[in-house]
């Protein structure tokens, strides 16, 4: 039977990034691998969702400070505003690596914390890091811009390297992909048979976890990158 949860990005400190239902696929030497099946809405902050024109691989490796995604042979993506209007955007990166906390997995779901940097792959496997000017204004502690430094060196060698899961892993997982029924789509606002409420208690355990500072107040809403 196909094991299905809730996966958050938070951005940091505290704040919902993005949320969405996928399905849990298995694990190899990389890390445990997840898909989120075309069109399956994936929600962010102020009512916005967004739909992916092809099956999405996550791949969250064991105690690693970074999150792999991996995006299908359509890199296209609907982005549904709260207005109603609809954007259509097309990829440059089949592969894009947020570094992160490691991922904190619960009963009910997985969720993991964005530190900033990331690392792309183009289509010709040309590999780049990216926001590393925003490091010097982040609100990250020293401890976690070490860490969220190392993982940037670590992926780009990594990939340049094409080692796993940076080198066809991502192709057999999505040989293995069926297909199954999801639940209601999972919303902001709304959540399969669990509330909102429960954002204080994720960001809890993330932070008991890898002992994040507490957090500040801070009212600005989460914004989906444009790659």
């Amino acid at each position: 039977m196909t094991t299905t949860r809730i996966a958050t990005k938070f951005k940091y400190p505290d704040q919902l990034g993005m949320r969405w239902t996928e399905e849990v696929l298995g694990e190899d030497e990389s890390g445990e691998w997840a898909v989120i099946p075309t069109g399956s809405p994936v929600h962010l902050s102020r009512g916005r969702v967004i739909e992916f024109g092809s099956d999405q691989l996550f791949c969250y490796p064991r105690d690693r400070w970074w999150v792999a995604h991996f995006w299908g042979p359509n890199l296209s993506i609907l982005v549904r505003q709260s207005d109603g209007s609809v954007q259509r955007q097309v990829k440059e990166h089949p592969c894009y690596v947020d570094m992160s906390t490691p991922a904190v997995r619960t009963d009910g779901g997985i969720s993991f914390t964005d530190l900033i940097l990331d690392v792309v792959a183009d289509e010709a496997g040309e590999v780049t890091a990216l926001d590393e000017d925003e490091l010097s204004t982040a609100n990250l502690p020293g401890e976690y811009l070490r860490r969220a430094e190392h993982a940037c060196t670590e992926v780009v060698s990594a990939m340049r390297e094409t080692s796993p899961p940076f080198d066809d892993s991502a192709d057999r997982w999505r040989r293995q992909i069926e297909r199954s029924t999801f639940n209601e789509p999972i919303g902001f606002a709304h959540t399969t048979g669990r509330s909102l409420v429960e954002h204080d208690s994720s960001v809890a355990r993330i932070h008991a976890t890898h002992k994040l500072p507490p957090a500040e107040d801070d009212s600005t809403e989460g914004s989906y990158e444009s790659d």
